[in-house]
């Protein structure tokens, strides 16, 4: 049988004489680009190159299938992010960093649409409204008001060495500074060791994502600039600033942090504002698993979007 009749026998519940067997991430490594003379970043942005890369997963590894493309930044270039793309041994990334922002490859978690991130910042309400569930965890963290529209990533980390887990992070919303107080948007990093059946134990204790020095969570009214004048259905008045070291402004088109207020945006993303590059780490144990929980949240309501970029480790600890 040949690789397609494998897959369409498969996938139709017929037998076939071996399982098909795929793989639906990349296999390009640097020695397979040297057998074949096609290297990076031809192989992105060269029909024929990554035509080439793409079948050798079949012609040379092995596989009944190919995967052609080999990197997410595709998607990112093709609504206009400026893209790096790299060299043969290094994976493209998008260019915020050319805008100053710290974090120029990593994963971002949002309460709203992750597009709604490409800049310019043009407006003082960016928001999808999902009207999806929150999550308990967070609701823990902030009040009594639910949240809403939780976006949460999870996964298991099994040291093989006792180590510092690190994760350097950048807070950002909507809310600022304009709905400081009313609409504690939160964040958390859980890592948890603890379960009771299949639920982890997550609460403000085994939180790192956290003000630098203190136990309280990231969330807008932890870290922010303050407001000259709020919103006016949040009160219309005055807010002070909380913990401004760690806020930068974008200049909000229309409100203005009471303290390091920006008189243009700072970085080409359309949140009105972020905290700086903060870091949150834990000391695990080798052996232990390890349940990682990274989640965001509206509070309030499911209006004004929030989110957190979560920085590329490189290499892997």
């Amino acid at each position: 049988m040949t690789s397609k009749e494998k897959f369409l026998a498969a996938v139709q519940g017929k037998k076939t004489d071996r399982p098909a067997i795929g793989t639906p991430t990349s296999i390009v490594c640097l020695d397979l680009m040297a057998e074949l003379g096609v290297y990076f970043p031809d192989g992105h942005l060269n029909a024929d190159s990554m035509a080439a890369l793409a079948s050798a997963g079949h012609t040379v590894m092995g596989f009944d299938n190919v995967m052609p493309l080999f990197s997410v930044c595709h998607e990112s270039a093709s609504v206009g992010v400026e893209t790096n793309w790299g060299e043969k041994d290094i994976m493209p990334s998008t260019l915020a960093a050319s805008a100053g922002f710290p974090i120029n490859s990593g994963v971002i978690l949002s309460s709203g649409n992750i597009t709604n991130a490409i800049g310019p910042n043009n407006s003082s309400l960016a928001e999808t409204i999902f009207g999806l569930a929150g999550d308990t965890d967070l609701n823990s963290l902030v009040g009594t008001n639910d949240t809403h529209d939780a976006a949460v990533l999870e996964f298991d980390i099994v040291a093989t060495n006792s180590l510092t887990l690190t994760f350097q992070y950048i807070y950002a919303s909507e809310e600022y500074p304009e709905y400081i107080g009313a609409f504690n948007d939160p964040m958390a990093i859980f890592v948890s060791t603890n379960r009771v059946g299949t639920n982890w134990i997550n609460s403000i204790t085994n939180n790192i994502a956290r003000v630098p020095g203190t136990n309280v969570p990231v969330s807008v009214n932890n870290i922010n600039g303050g407001c000259v004048t709020a919103a006016q259905d949040n009160g219309g008045d005055y807010i002070p600033p909380t913990n401004a070291q760690y806020y930068v402004d974008n200049c909000d088109p229309k409100y203005f942090a009471a303290t390091n207020a920006a008189a243009a945006p700072v970085y080409n993303l359309q949140y009105d504002g972020f905290t700086t590059n903060l870091t949150a780490q834990v000391y695990i144990m080798a052996g232990v698993t390890n349940h990682v929980k990274i989640a965001i949240a509206d509070y309030g309501d499911a209006r004004y979007d929030s989110a957190v970029f979560i920085k590329a480790q490189t290499p892997c600890p």
